[in-house]
């Protein structure tokens, strides 16, 4: 009976995630010594500050640690040098939605990952929802750069 649901419950929690992508975030590659790292704020509030001081707008990602979507852009996507270098251009906020379901609801988002390109003064610029890999993700915020 506990295992059934231990099942259940895992099922649920993963219905709002989008599928996962083919390759295995064990498969990702280690970091290397001297990458640069994702400069990212974990606190919307000061993502948005820094934003409005710097003139630079938000990448606001939406994630949680039990999706495996999420987890993959983590371990691939963001420790990509070429991605790392391309948010340069952006306040990075990495936004955990069981911590912060408030906001999640404020941008409406439901599955995830879900990532937003958006103004220092608040405007939707861009969103997409799902996994990316490095090079769909650079191709996304290019799209975004143009709006």
């Amino acid at each position: 009976m506990k295992t059934l649901l231990i099942l259940i419950a895992a099922s649920v929690g993963l219905a709002g995630c989008t599928s996962p992508p083919t390759s295995n975030v064990a498969d990702s590659p280690p970091e290397k010594a001297g990458q640069k790292k994702l400069v990212e704020f974990k606190s919307y509030p000061e993502a948005l500050a820094a934003a409005k001081a710097s003139g630079k707008p938000l990448f606001l990602y939406f994630g949680a640690e039990w999706c495996p979507p999420c987890r993959q852009m983590k371990a691939v996507t963001f420790k990509d040098a070429d991605v790392i270098a391309r948010l340069a251009d952006f306040v990075v906020c990495i936004i955990d939605v069981d911590d912060h379901m408030d906001l999640a609801k404020q941008y409406k988002v439901g599955p995830i990952p879900t990532f937003f390109l958006v103004s220092a003064d608040e405007r939707p610029i861009s969103t997409h929802v799902g996994f990316l890999d490095p090079e769909q993700f650079i191709a996304w915020l290019a799209e975004g750069d143009k709006r």
